[in-house]
């Protein structure tokens, strides 16, 4: 999936498990380079909260989530192009055990600004999945 953009505001609606009270976000690119993978979900609420998110499709070439309809509505989606999947990282030393959280992700709708976690029912996806699945044994 190529990079779309290299900054954008998201109101996530307090979703993100954990950081309920938070709400307003913006999403930069970590990389000039249209095919990274990377970026920084930084709050605007508290900016000492940031994550490092990534584009599942990178690692996962095979992830799949079904999205509701009450959330294709909360999100505003008119087509598919304009929802970036993105899933949080945590981070791990050294870089290659890293994991990231397929079970729940950020689902955005980069033309209305509006974002969601979102944990997709029927899904065996797990939130500690090895970043990189070819190195730790992953699915």
């Amino acid at each position: 999936m190529s990079n779309p953009f290299q900054s954008i505001s998201i109101n996530v609606g307090r979703s993100i498990i954990g950081f309920e009270h938070l709400s307003e976000f913006i999403l930069q690119s970590l990389s000039d380079s249209e095919d990274s993978p990377y970026f920084i979900l930084k709050s605007v609420d508290d900016p000492t909260v940031e994550f490092v998110v990534i584009s599942p499709f990178h690692f996962y070439p095979q992830y799949e989530i079904k999205l509701s309809v009450e959330l294709q509505e909360t999100l505003q989606v008119q087509t598919y192009e304009e929802v970036l999947i993105l899933n949080i990282l945590t981070i791990h030393q050294p870089f290659e055990k890293s994991t990231v959280n397929l079970l729940a992700p950020l689902v955005v709708n980069i033309s209305s600004s509006i974002g969601r976690q979102f944990i997709p029912s029927g899904q065996e996806y797990v939130v500690n999945a090895p970043l990189f699945p070819s190195k730790n044994g992953g699915r």
